[in-house]
């Protein structure tokens, strides 16, 4: 049996198709940008699900648990993201204690967060704790090329822990359910 092809009826076809997509949106395969909030496809969550399970690994040195997990839709940025929670109280208690626990956990997730991360399509970290997680729900938020660059300066002994957390907390933005990003 032979098939024959017809080139200008493939060809009709595929100008149908590309306008329908143009007409729907004008950049339907282009910037991140116009796939702000889109829900993550099946490969893209199973990628970010590897990624966090390597973190949670990773993580399980710390004398606290920590939960990982993907978000499962892009930021109002379009960006891929994993939240980092501690499942202790760490960013709104007083105290040297917290204080201290809180600058190596944060110090710490950064470097597993860009460590597993590596050549993948990670665009932002979250960090919260269990304050965050329940209730009233927030996180504070930070690219992942300016968290590239201070994994780069301490892996290479530019700078040391503390300063270290000094430029992630200069740099990060706090999320609130009141803010754009944090309902969608």
């Amino acid at each position: 049996m032979k098939i024959h092809y017809n080139h200008s009826k493939a060809l009709s076809c595929l100008a149908t198709v590309l306008m329908a997509l143009h007409s729907t949106n004008v950049n339907a395969f282009g910037s991140s940008l116009d796939r702000a909030d889109i829900p993550l496809n099946r490969i893209e969550l199973h990628r970010l699900e590897n990624i966090s399970r390597r973190m949670v690994e990773m993580m399980s040195v710390v004398s606290h648990a920590s939960l990982i997990w993907p978000h499962g839709v892009r930021d109002s940025k379009g960006r891929m993201g994993i939240f980092i929670g501690s499942e202790r109280p760490l960013f709104e208690e007083p105290g040297f204690e917290v204080e201290t626990v809180r600058q190596a956990w944060v110090v710490f997730a950064l470097i597993a967060a860009v460590k597993h991360s590596e050549g993948s399509q990670v665009g932002h970290i979250a960090f919260t704790d269990v304050n965050g997680m329940l209730g009233e729900r927030w996180y504070y938020d930070m690219d992942m090329v300016t968290a590239r660059e201070i994994h780069r300066l301490l892996i290479h002994g530019v700078i040391l822990p503390p300063a270290a957390y000094k430029m992630i907390t200069s740099v990060w933005q706090k999320v609130t359910v009141e803010h754009d990003l944090a309902i969608k």
